[in-house]
């Protein structure tokens, strides 16, 4: 009985041995797969008549556009937001006596403020995080220096939610003005009205107008576009706009006409 104990302890043994060892069929780290991904294509393409339109003005000059010449701004201007157009001095500033603007709402102005950088930032592509702003009761007649001015004006005989004459803006200027009229918009910046109908209309406005101070013209070719001639609902550029815009301040001011 002794002999056949000493037999099973021996087996029990060397199987334990047996099983802990490393096995040869263990599954192996399958290789990693160091071949590149294939190159995705750009999510916008080039479109000549946006670039003809926004660029060089081709929707309003269809005749003249080829003998145009870029009118993006050569560096990043300030920005002098006017608090109080009462006690400003801004009666030629837009073109509108004095008796037709309004003392700025503090909420509206702190709404431009944040809304500046993010689209200086889609329309150039450039860092916005040190861009100055600024604001106060002067007109700051001088280059590199972008003024807004808020008035109100209403439009005889029109619905309530149409717009007209909503904005004004020296194209591509380096002493630049942007007017905006919000007669139509009410008060359209306060945060109560942050999602509302009215309040769209304004950031499509100052983003509109902020495109032609830095030099971007009208196109018809996306009827969605902030830089459509009519203002719409849209608050963002399309990517088409972005890109085309971006594509442009890679270049020089002043460049006559070019394809890139």
């Amino acid at each position: 009985m002794a002999k056949y104990m000493k037999i099973l302890l021996v087996g029990l043994v060397l199987g334990i041995l047996t099983s802990c060892s490393p096995s040869s069929t263990l599954p192996t780290t399958p290789p990693v797969d160091r071949t590149l991904p294939e190159p995705t294509e750009p999510a916008v393409e080039f479109d000549l008549r946006l670039w003809n339109e926004m660029l060089f003005n081709a929707s309003e000059l269809p005749d003249h556009y080829q003998r145009m010449s870029l009118s993006i701004l050569p560096s990043m201007p300030e920005f002098y937001i006017i608090e109080d157009s009462k006690r400003a001095n801004t009666t030629d500033l837009c073109g509108r006596e004095q008796a037709e603007t309004f003392g700025n709402d503090p909420e509206l102005v702190a709404e431009i403020r944040r809304l500046l950088p993010t689209i200086v930032e889609e329309i150039t592509g450039w860092d916005t995080s040190n861009m100055v702003i600024e604001s106060g009761n002067e007109d700051r007649d001088k280059n590199g220096t972008i003024t807004i001015l808020i008035y109100r004006e209403y439009v005889a005989n029109r619905d309530e939610d149409y717009v007209d004459a909503a904005g004004a803006a020296r194209l591509g200027s380096l002493n630049g003005r942007v007017c905006l009229n919000i007669g139509s918009f009410g008060n359209a910046a306060n945060s109560a009205n942050r999602y509302t109908h009215r309040y769209s209309k304004f950031v499509n406005v100052l983003r509109h107008e902020i495109g032609h101070a830095f030099g971007l013209h009208h196109s018809s070719i996306s009827f969605q576009g902030v830089m459509a001639p009519s203002i719409l609902l849209k608050r963002e550029f399309t990517e088409e706009e972005i890109f085309h815009s971006q594509l442009a301040y890679r270049h020089e001011r002043g460049k006559r006409y070019f394809v890139p």
